[in-house]
């Protein structure tokens, strides 16, 4: 067996692991709540720019990791191996129940929900779990497959935004409505508005999970996880660029 059937993501694969495991809804309903609580979007900006650093010294410290540990596991791995192994079960249990199981069980819930309308004779439940049966069954037996399907889907992804960005950044009526609202910033809620940003960030660490299926893992585990990190918070920059600035604020808020 060569090192692509035994390894058979690369860097491309493993980028847009961590692209599609970051890229979601909060992106789309997050900056409403931001621009509610900091009444400014400029302060929102700066917002998913410091989710953006954050998660990126995430990324760094676990691609540092990544080179010390080239394996699958993730936190599990890490744990166990710089601190106790009962410590890295406690965490490879909070991850598969917590981290995986529980957003994967909502998002299949929620495509049933979606299909629902025009699957009259199934329920959403019954949907959601075939589609996790079936995605099992593509990354379980056809790995290669599995990456060339995880790729194609994060390309579209993209490629949609883009067009969305294309379409709207033309008919931003300007960023006159900022400059009443800076004076009066408050650290509180601007630090607990972080908390929000993060859940949009989450999924950074994707790759190392599978860190044992990447070909030369010392060099694109890292990169990997940088490359994602970095393309999300531009994604996310620029989006919420043409969200705050589309309408005024208060409007934005409501």
């Amino acid at each position: 067996m060569n090192q692509r059937d035994a390894r058979p993501f690369g860097l491309s694969s493993a980028t847009a692991l961590v692209v599609a495991s970051m890229v979601g809804t909060g992106v789309f309903t997050t900056s409403g709540l931001l621009l509610e609580v900091l009444k400014s979007p400029v302060r929102v900006l700066i917002a998913w720019l410091l989710g953006g650093l954050i998660a990126g010294c995430g990324a760094l410290s676990y691609g540092a990791l990544a080179r010390r540990f080239p394996e699958s596991g993730g936190e599990y791995l890490f744990i166990s191996r710089i601190l106790h192994p009962a410590a890295g079960c406690v965490a490879g249990w909070i991850s598969l129940l917590v981290g995986f199981s529980a957003p994967l069980a909502a998002s299949a819930y929620g495509f049933g929900e979606y299909l629902s309308p025009w699957l009259l004779s199934s329920s959403p439940q019954l949907t959601g779990s075939l589609l996790l049966f079936g995605i099992a069954w593509l990354h379980g037996f056809l790995r290669q497959g599995g990456s060339w399907v995880q790729n194609l889907a994060v390309v579209i992804n993209l490629l949609l935004f883009m067009g969305f960005l294309l379409l709207a950044w033309p008919q931003l009526p300007g960023m006159t409505h900022d400059a009443p609202v800076i004076a009066g910033f408050e650290w509180g809620p601007f630090l607990t508005s972080l908390i929000w940003v993060s859940y949009s960030y989450s999924g950074w660490n994707a790759a190392v999970y599978i860190g044992g299926e990447v070909r030369n893992p010392e060099r694109n585990l890292p990169r990997a996880l940088f490359l994602g990190t970095g393309l999300v918070t531009l994604l996310y920059l620029a989006l919420n660029f043409v969200f705050v600035y589309s309408a005024e604020p208060v409007s934005l808020a409501e």
